[in-house]
């Protein structure tokens, strides 16, 4: 089952990307991640990250329907060694409904299904050994717009409530291993159902169109993946954003 699970996940993009879309955009984010592993005897990594992203839309009445994938590449340093970060999120998929809407206002809420991986290594610590933590989970999402003349400030907020969780087991020292199988399939493996109790990822974003009718938006993300149970995970993401409406 994992496997046709997997299998699903890698096929989904090709589905979506054979269909019309609309309102597409491409949003480049270069911020700070800090990362906090249990692994690393409370030692915190952090240092420069960029992500990149590319949403496209479907709107049917008052419905839209959103699909964001996403790849981010950091690099950690601590203490005067250097390690590794990368996020992969081949499926974000968004389905929201409009709650109100007026002249200036405007208020959407949902659910969102996506599949999110976040993977580090640490040459100096472990041996180049990879670690991660995999989701397949479920979100509530709101989206408000403010609008004035032909102006827009965004703001978006996600957060967690459940899914199933893969996170890298304890390992035997100087055990070197950094193979393909260690992103695909290694995070699929032994996956356990989690709800607040186990894991929170919580996503806000804020964005300011300073002509909604224009290509071009500015604003600020903010990320926390948080993992409760042994071994101990917390990553916190902050960043510029561009996007650009294609």
């Amino acid at each position: 089952m994992q496997k046709h699970l997997l299998l699903y996940l890698l096929l989904f993009p090709c589905f979506l990307f054979a269909q019309n879309g609309r309102d597409d955009a491409f949003t480049l984010s270069p911020g700070h991640v800090q990362v906090k592993d249990q692994f690393n005897l409370g030692m915190v990594f952090g240092g420069p990250q960029l992500e990149v992203e590319y949403s496209k839309i479907w709107k049917v009445r008052s419905i839209n329907l959103e699909y964001s994938p996403e790849l981010s590449v950091g690099v950690l340093f601590s203490r005067g060694m250097i390690g590794a970060d990368l996020g992969f999120v081949p499926l974000d998929l968004s389905v929201k409904w409009s709650l109100h809407h007026s002249e200036k206002h405007s208020l959407r809420g949902g659910i969102n299904l996506s599949a999110n991986y976040s993977y580090q290594s640490y040459p100096e610590l472990h041996n180049n050994h990879l670690f991660w933590f995999g989701e397949i989970g479920l979100a509530p999402v709101f989206q408000y717009q403010y609008r004035h003349k032909n102006k827009a400030v965004n703001l978006r907020l996600e957060t967690s409530v459940a899914g199933l969780l893969s996170r890298t087991e304890a390992n035997e020292p100087y055990f070197y291993s950094l193979q393909l199988s260690d992103f695909f399939v290694r995070p699929h493996e032994k996956m356990l159902f989690g709800s607040l109790n186990k894991y929170s990822r919580t996503r806000m974003e804020v964005d300011y169109r300073p002509n909604r009718f224009g290509n071009n938006a500015f604003g600020l993300r903010i990320e926390y993946l948080g993992v409760f149970f042994h071994p101990q995970l917390h990553r916190l993401n902050y960043a510029l954003q561009w996007k650009r409406y294609l």
